[in-house]
C-alpha cells in the first residue's frame, strides 16, 4: 500500500524523479497483495494487484538514496544486516504529525477490511508530510 500511495502522491505533485519500490524483510518473494490491500487501494484509484513481493537486497540499499521503514523493528534491523544503510533508513511515521508518539504502523496482514483503510489513511498522511517536507527542502 505504501508504494501505491507514494506513487499517487509524487505523480499528483508532478515529482516524477523519483523511483518508489517496495522490498520487505519477512514474508518472502513473490506474493501477492492481500484481497483487503488491494479492495483498499482500490478505493484510492490504486491498482495494486500485480504487485508482487520481494526481500530487500544489498543491491536495493546501495542504489537507494532514501528508505522508509514502518516499523522501528523494520529500521533496526535494516541497519545490523546492512551497515551501508544507516542514515539512509527513516520511520514513514517521522513525517507523521498526526499521530501518537507510537512510531510503528502496524501490519494489518490478516485484520479487518477496518484495519487496513486505517492503515492506508495513516500511510498516506504521513506520504503527504514526507514528501512535503523532503521535497521542500531539496529546493
Amino acid at each position: 500500500m505504501g508504494q501505491g500511495l507514494l506513487k499517487q502522491i509524487l505523480a499528483e505533485k508532478n515529482i516524477n524523479h523519483v523511483t518508489v519500490r517496495s522490498a520487505g524483510i519477512e514474508g518472502g518473494s513473490g506474493f501477492s497483495a492481500s484481497v483487503n490491500a488491494v479492495k483498499v487501494m482500490q478505493k484510492q484509484g490504486i491498482d495494486i494487484t500485480d504487485h508482487r513481493s520481494s526481500p530487500i537486497t544489498p543491491s536495493l540499499i546501495l542504489n537507494s538514496d532514501l528508505i522508509l521503514a514502518m516499523e522501528l523493528y523494520h529500521k533496526d534491523y535494516i541497519e545490523s544486516v546492512f551497515p551501508e544503510a544507516k542514515g539512509k533508513v527513516k520511520l514513514v511515521k517521522e513525517f507523521g504529525v498526526h499521530f501518537d508518539n507510537n512510531m510503528d504502523i502496524q501490519d494489518p496482514i490478516g485484520g479487518s477490511i477496518e484495519a487496513y483503510r486505517y492503515c492506508a489513511y495513516e500511510i498516506k498522511q504521513c506520504l503527504l508530510d514526507f514528501v512535503q517536507e523532503y521535497f521542500d527542502r531539496s529546493k
